[in-house]
């Protein structure tokens, strides 16, 4: 199993944590996820180096507010990015 530098995973988390905050200001600043089962929901990109995360999330614009059902790196097994 390889092994991550504390370093490395605090600016991961940083800069996924920036990507998300970007979303308070512009909840629908995300394209609208190309999965039919996931329709109702936004995905956002999160670059990171050569690759980066996907967040996919629904935006409740009645109570103002973004549910996250997933972050998920874009090199992950079975992880499809729909342009």
């Amino acid at each position: 199993m390889q092994t991550i530098e504390p370093s490395l995973k605090k600016r991961v988390v940083l800069t996924i944590l920036d990507g998300i905050e970007r979303l308070e200001s512009f909840p629908q600043i995300a394209k609208p996820s190309q999965d039919e089962k996931y329709k109702h929901m936004r995905e956002l990109f999160v670059p990171f180096g050569g690759a980066g995360y996907s967040v996919l999330y629904e935006y409740k614009a009645e109570a103002d507010t973004i549910l996250i059902a997933s972050i998920r790196h874009t090199k992950e097994s079975g992880y499809k990015l729909s342009l």
